[in-house]
């Protein structure tokens, strides 16, 4: 994933790690994805390429 603010690439579980997840917890987050690539880990990190430009928007709602 290409998350927001840095150059270049980052695992998963490597944003996981770096924000001191429960390790218990990490089969637990949630990641949205479309066809190609990782959009968001939720509650964590937007892909830099997932970004709104003038294109239409999909709005998400999780409710649990």
């Amino acid at each position: 994933m290409l998350p927001i603010g840095l150059k270049g690439s980052k695992l998963v579980s490597d944003i996981l790690k770096d924000d001191k997840a429960h390790t218990s917890n990490k089969r637990n987050h949630w990641v949205l994805v479309d066809e190609e690539k990782i959009i968001s880990l939720l509650g964590f990190r937007i892909d830099q390429r997932s970004i709104a430009n003038s294109a239409p928007c999909l709005k998400v709602v999780i409710e649990l």
